[in-house]
């Protein structure tokens, strides 16, 4: 219903959705059948694997060429009383819950909390001469390592403008 209101409304490319849990326990021609809609759409999944007991179908829907992207939106509340707001920590938490440890899944995880959560709400997150400069930057020389560890970032650069700095 939501890929078809999106498409009425002239909206594509505009609409994210998140969790999409049902998915899982669905037939896989009924996930492929809907996921083909959504990309039809332009719709942006949000996945928050660590906060309930299904999960959206993510190979799955990448493969379809869906944009997916990380989120959390519970932190430290009544539903999840865990987390630090932190796109890492919730990065490893999916590793462990969608199976996705080796460096092709930390790579999408990755993907899944930079460019492609950008694009789910359509921010340009690409570093370019005359552009924002607005960037994120960590302690770790490796996606692993940043993974593995999920630290606060060492800056947070918006409009070339330091606005976090953890020492």
């Amino acid at each position: 219903m939501l890929a078809e209101e999106t498409a009425a409304y002239g909206l594509e490319g505009r609409v994210e959705a998140c969790h999409a849990r049902a998915l899982e326990v669905m037939k896989r021609e009924d996930q492929i059948r809907i996921l083909d809609k959504v990309k039809q759409a332009g719709i942006s999944l949000v996945t928050n694997p660590h906060t309930g007991k299904y999960h959206l179908p993510v190979q799955l829907a990448l493969e379809r060429g869906v944009n997916v992207a990380l989120g959390q939106d519970d932190c430290n509340d009544a539903y999840y009383p865990y987390g630090a707001c932190s796109p890492l920590e919730v990065s490893f938490l999916a590793s462990h819950l969608l199976w996705m440890m080796d460096p092709a899944g930390r790579e999408t995880l990755y993907d899944m909390i930079t460019w492609r959560a950008s694009a789910a709400i359509g921010v340009q997150n690409r570093l370019a001469a005359g552009g924002p400069a607005n960037i994120v930057v960590l302690r770790r020389d490796s996606i692993k390592s940043a993974i593995r560890y999920h630290e606060r970032p060492a800056y947070v650069i918006k409009e070339g403008a330091v606005v976090a700095e953890n020492a």
